[in-house]
């Protein structure tokens, strides 16, 4: 079986060896026992009834951090307090048991219902541990037994409510205070800070020591002292949260708590007005209440920094695809213009060699048909004379007479039929006499020759040359336009229309016939069905024209030839 090394997965973690847990239970027995006994310490100097603090809030940091096996640390710490205060084993067996009841119960609270450890990082979060692990589970101890200094009495069942709100009060104090500020300063991450939030920091807390003085302390004549409120503390708490962190304001909190402890157990500052008792009372609630308000204020600064962060990273991150897609889409189409001009230059050589393919046959044409018009005609009509001249000799047969006749009109159809390739391969009279006069005589021709009725109108084209190559291609799409009305449009009637209009010249054939699907032709696969078609369209995009065809069954067909003219090429 392959181990973990070389199937690349992580090591699982090494557990600690099982001496490590009693070492450090009897940490956490000392600690909780020097601290609980420390806060009854100073009651007592402060003539209170109750200790300031409760070590609950230092027990459920251990166990949030921890986890739950560090109990027995809690309940021997907790034993010991409470021995060394009352000297009564059972009712310390007793008041141990509950504070460990509370430390669990609101370590588990924190765990299932505010985040854990991060419950520092949201409002909400902080809203539910105040209330759960705060206010409530400090509830637990009190119905156990909550004890005199001297632990005579049991305050619960005694009906002293100002002494058990201010035991109460104590735990409150301690998990508001000393849990958030154990459990964030060793689960928040440390930030490496500039030089000038440094100083900025130590600023802030010498101000604050220097109000604190001011308020809580003797530094002001008693006659002032009387206008100076604690709440004027209050901006360097908020100072702290919104330029800081949760870590820097919970350790300000504990200053500000500090200042005014030792105010207030000196008989100086707001609090020691009133009553010793009522005085520490007092102050519990302000630090209590502070605590809150600063963490509150952090998370939500917290809060709005990762909404930042995150907006950051994903306008980054949307940047970096918009970036992407820019360099792809850049790409794509330097791609689509590369290809553009392959096509355009693929485009640009095949009408090049159309044009000079269809440039060589009108050379070719115009070759043929005068070789057919001047040579096979003279020669034709020199055969007819010559039978001419034998049909005049006397003495033949009838027979031989009636096959001169036919020799004669053989030679006769002939002629008209060399006549009429002649013209169709390349009329002399376009190179003489121009377009308008060479479409009329074909039109007209054509009609004759295929009993249709043709008409033919021109408008601007009085004593106008066009360019050959134009007045090619015209007189070619009218050709194949006639020819194709002539096979398979069973017309009675055609139109041809030349026209030009300042800088266009357009002609129009329109016929009557049956028409067809002209969409449907110009769409098919099938490069039969449009080859004619396309022939006109390529022959009319050489001069730069373009080629419209409206048709439907039964409702005849329209084409539509207009090219752009230049006046260098009106002559």
């Amino acid at each position: 079986m392959m181990n973990a090394v070389q199937s690349g997965a992580a090591p699982p973690p090494k557990e600690p060896a099982l001496w490590i847990y009693p070492i450090k239970n009897l940490g956490v027995a000392i600690i909780f026992w020097l601290f609980g006994l420390s806060g009854y310490v100073l009651s007592q100097a402060s003539s209170g009834v109750t200790p300031i603090w409760s070590p609950m809030g230092i027990g459920v940091a251990i166990v949030i951090l921890s986890g739950y096996r560090f109990w027995p640390g809690i309940y021997v710490g907790a034993l010991m307090a409470d021995l060394e205060i009352s000297r009564n084993p059972a009712l310390s067996f007793l008041l141990a048991g509950g504070k460990v009841m509370e430390c669990l119960l609101a370590a588990w609270m924190v765990n299932r219902f505010a985040n854990g450890r991060k419950f520092y990082l949201h409002p909400w979060d902080i809203v539910k541990f105040a209330v759960l692990a705060g206010m409530l589970c400090p509830l637990v101890s009190p119905p156990v037994g909550v004890q005199y200094p001297s632990l005579q009495h049991y305050i619960f069942w005694a009906g002293r409510a100002y002494s058990w709100l201010s035991c109460w009060l104590g735990e409150v104090v301690s998990v508001l205070v000393f849990t958030p500020l154990i459990v964030i300063w060793r689960d928040s991450p440390r930030h490496a800070w500039l030089r000038r939030q440094r100083l900025e920091y130590v600023l802030l807390l010498s101000l604050l020591i220097l109000f604190g003085e001011v308020v809580f302390g003797d530094f002001l004549p008693p006659e002032a002292r009387a206008y100076w409120m604690p709440n004027f503390c209050l901006p360097f708490l908020l100072w702290a949260a919104f330029r800081f962190g949760p870590r820097e304001t919970i350790i300000t909190t504990f200053v500000l708590g500090a200042l005014a402890l030792w105010g207030t157990f000196h008989g100086y500052g707001y609090f020691a007005k009133a009553q010793p008792a009522e005085s520490l009372l007092v102050f519990q609630v302000f630090l209590a209440v502070n605590s809150i308000l600063a963490l509150l204020v952090a998370a939500i600064i917290v809060q709005r920094n990762q909404i930042r962060e995150d907006l950051r990273q994903a306008r980054d991150e949307l940047e970096i695809r918009v970036q992407q897609r820019t360099n792809e889409l850049s790409e794509t189409n330097r791609l689509l213009e590369k290809e553009m001009v392959r096509r355009q230059q693929a485009q640009d050589a095949h009408s090049q060699a159309l044009r000079r393919l269809v440039e060589v046959q009108e050379i070719e044409r115009r070759r043929i048909s005068h070789e057919l018009h001047d040579r096979m005609g003279q020669e034709l009509t020199a055969i007819k004379l010559s039978l001419k001249m034998l049909n005049k000799q006397t003495g033949m047969a009838e027979s031989v007479q009636a096959g001169f006749h036919r020799l004669d009109g053989l030679a006769d159809s002939l002629m008209v039929t060399v006549h009429r390739l002649a013209w169709e391969l390349r009329p002399a009279i376009l190179d003489d006499f121009g377009l308008d006069v060479a479409l009329r005589r074909y039109v007209t021709e054509w009609a004759g020759q295929n009993g249709v009725q043709g008409d033919f109108h021109s408008d601007g084209m009085e004593s106008v040359r066009l360019p050959a190559k134009v007045e090619s291609m015209l007189y070619r799409i009218t050709q194949e336009a006639l020819t194709n009305i002539s096979r398979h449009a069973r017309a009675k009637r055609v139109s041809v229309l030349l026209e030009r209009r300042h800088n266009q010249l357009s002609l129009i054939v329109e016929d009557d016939g049956c028409g067809f699907d002209a969409e449907t032709v110009l769409k098919s696969t099938d490069v039969n069905m449009k080859l004619g078609l396309m022939g006109m369209q390529e022959r009319v995009m050489l001069v730069g024209g373009t080629l419209e065809i409206e048709s439907s069954p039964s409702q005849g067909t329209t084409l539509f030839v207009r090219v752009p003219l230049d006046a260098r090429m009106v002559d």
